[in-house]
C-alpha cells in the first residue's frame, strides 16, 4: 500500500471512531439518581421556583431599606415674564412754625421696588429618618422574612414534585421496555409456531384453518410489537421533557431490579409526614404572614413621626449662589408627625379582614392535614399490595413459561392443537406483563410514598436570612 492510500485509510478509521464516540455520548445510560439530578438542574418548574426564591430575598432587602434614612434632592429653574416688585409709600417731613419744634408730613410718593430677579434658581437636599410608623416598617420586614421562608419551601415543593415526576417517568420507560421485550418474545414464539404449522400443513397433518390461525396470531403479535415500540418512544420523550433534554434524544436507562422496602408502620409514616411535608409547613408560615398582615393593617391606628434635615440654596445664577434680595442658603431640622385618626372605620375593617382570612386558612390547614394523612395511608397500602403482587406474578410467570414449553412440545408431537399453543403463548405474555407491571408498580408506589411522607430534598439554603441580612 502506497503512503497516500495509507493516510486516507488512517483518516477514515479516525473519523469512524469519532463518529462512534459521538453516538455513544449522545445515548446516555442513566441511573434513576442521575436522571433526578438532571431534573433538579434543568426542569423549568425548579428553575422558576429558584428564581422566585431569589426574588423573595431581594424583597426582604427592599423592606429593610425603609428602616434607614432616605436622601433626596431637587433642582428647579423659573423664568418670570416680569420682574417681581412691591409698592410702598415714601413720605417727607419738615419743620412747621405752628408746631415748632416738631416736624410735620410735607408730602408722599408711591415707589415701586423690585423684590426678586426674573431668573430664579433653586436646589435643595434633604435627609429623612422615620422614627415611628406604628410598627409598619418592622412588620413589613418580618413579612419579607416570612416570604423568604415561604419561597424556599415552595422551591423544595417544586423540586419534590419534579423528583416524583422523574422517577415515575423513569420507571414508565423501563416498564415499556419490558413490554416491548415481551412483545418481541411473543413474536418470536409465534413465528416459530407458524413455521411448525406450515410444515405440518405441507405434510398434510393439520387443516388449512390451523395454519391461517397461526399466521393471524403472528400478524397480531407484530402489531403489538409496533404499538409497544411507539409507547416506548413516547415514554422516553416524556422523560426527556422532565429532565430537560431534547425531546428526540435517545435514552438508555439502568434497570432497577430491586423493589423498594416494605413500608414502615403507619403511625411512624404519619408522624414523619406531619413534621416534614412542605405543604403543612407552608400553611404554618402563611398563617404567620396573615398575623403580620393584621399588625400591618393596625399600624394605621398610630401616628407616624419622622426627623427631617434639609439644606437649600436659591439665587439668580445656575449655582443658586447670587441673591441680592435675601440669604442665598439655609438649613433646617424638623420633626414631622402625621396622624389620620378618622377614616369611617376603614382600618378596623382591614384588620377584621385579615383575621377572617386567618380563620379561613386555619380551616384549610385542617383539611390539608387530613388529606395528607389519607395520602400517606393510601401510598403505604398501594406499596404493600404491589410488593405482594410481585411474588404472585413471579409464580404465575414460571407456571406460564412451563405451560408454554410443554404445549409446544406436545404440538410438535401432534398431541396439542394450534389453539392450545396460541392460548399458552398469550398466557405467557400476559404473565410477563403482569410481572413487570407489578415490579415497576412497586417502584412507582415507593416513589409516591416518599413524596407522601415528605422524604424531600433539603432547600439549598435552609436559613436564607443568615446570608441575606
Amino acid at each position: 500500500m502506497n503512503p497516500g492510500k495509507r493516510v486516507w485509510v488512517i483518516a477514515a478509521v479516525v473519523l469512524i471512531g469519532l463518529a462512534g464516540s459521538a453516538a455513544a455520548d449522545e445515548i446516555q445510560r442513566l441511573t434513576v439518581d442521575e436522571a433526578v439530578e438532571m431534573a433538579k438542574t434543568n426542569n423549568a418548574l425548579v428553575r422558576e421556583a429558584a428564581a422566585r426564591s431569589r426574588a423573595a430575598v431581594e424583597a426582604h432587602r427592599a423592606a429593610r431599606a425603609d428602616l434607614f434614612p432616605k436622601a433626596s434632592g431637587a433642582y428647579g429653574y423659573v423664568h418670570l415674564k416680569e420682574t417681581p416688585f412691591m409698592y410702598f409709600t415714601r413720605t417727607t417731613v419738615g419743620p412747621d412754625y405752628r408746631v415748632a419744634p416738631f416736624y410735620v408730613v410735607t408730602g408722599s410718593e408711591r415707589i415701586e421696588a423690585p423684590t426678586g430677579s426674573r431668573d430664579h434658581f433653586h436646589w435643595e437636599a434633604s435627609l429623612t429618618q422615620p422614627l415611628f410608623t406604628g410598627f409598619a416598617l418592622t412588620t413589613r420586614v418580618r413579612m419579607a422574612e416570612l416570604g423568604i421562608d415561604i419561597a424556599a419551601l415552595e422551591e423544595v415543593l417544586a423540586t419534590a414534585d419534579v423528583v416524583r415526576q422523574t422517577k415515575l417517568a423513569f420507571f414508565d420507560v423501563l416498564m415499556t421496555e419490558q413490554l416491548l421485550t415481551t412483545s418481541r418474545e411473543a413474536e418470536t414464539t409465534l413465528a416459530a409456531h407458524a413455521a411448525d404449522a406450515r410444515k405440518f400443513y405441507e405434510q398434510g397433518l393439520i387443516a388449512y384453518n390451523d395454519l391461517l390461525q397461526s399466521e393471524v396470531a403472528l400478524a397480531d403479535a407484530v402489531q403489538q410489537k409496533t404499538s409497544a415500540g411507539a409507547t416506548l418512544e413516547m415514554a422516553g420523550a416524556a422523560l426527556n421533557t422532565i429532565i430537560g433534554r431534547h425531546l428526540e434524544n435517545p435514552v438508555q436507562l439502568e434497570t432497577v431490579s430491586t423493589p423498594p422496602p416494605a413500608p414502615e408502620p403507619l403511625e411512624r409514616l404519619l408522624s414523619r409526614a406531619e413534621d416534614f411535608r412542605p405543604e403543612l409547613q407552608l400553611l404554618d408560615l402563611s398563617l404567620a404572614k396573615l398575623d403580620a398582615s393584621a399588625r400591618l393593617a393596625a399600624s394605621s391606628y398610630y401616628p407616624t413621626v419622622a426627623l427631617v434635615g434639609s439644606y437649600n440654596q436659591e439665587g439668580d445664577d445656575w449655582r443658586a449662589r447670587d441673591n441680592d434680595f435675601r440669604n442665598s442658603y439655609n438649613a433646617a431640622v424638623a420633626l414631622q408627625a402625621e396622624w389620620t385618626f378618622f377614616e369611617w372605620g376603614k382600618t378596623r375593617a382591614e384588620v377584621a379582614k385579615q383575621r377572617r382570612d386567618h380563620e379561613a386558612l386555619a380551616a384549610k390547614a385542617d383539611g390539608v392535614r387530613d388529606s395528607v394523612r389519607l395520602e400517606v395511608k393510601n401510598a403505604a397500602v398501594n406499596l404493600s399490595v404491589a410488593l405482594a403482587n410481585i411474588q404472585t406474578a413471579r409464580a404465575a410467570l414460571d407456571q406460564a413459561e412451563e405451560n408454554l414449553r410443554i404445549t409446544r412440545l406436545r404440538y410438535q408431537q401432534q398431541m396439542a392443537n394450534t389453539t392450545e399453543v396460541l392460548d399458552a403463548t398469550l398466557a405467557r405474555s400476559h404473565a410477563q406483563t403482569n410481572y413487570h407491571a407489578a415490579h415497576y408498580t412497586s417502584l412507582k408506589a415507593g416513589a409516591e410514598l416518599e413524596r407522601a411522607v415528605g422524604d424531600l430534598p433539603e432547600p439549598k439554603d435552609a436559613s436564607p436570612l443568615k446570608d441575606h441580612p
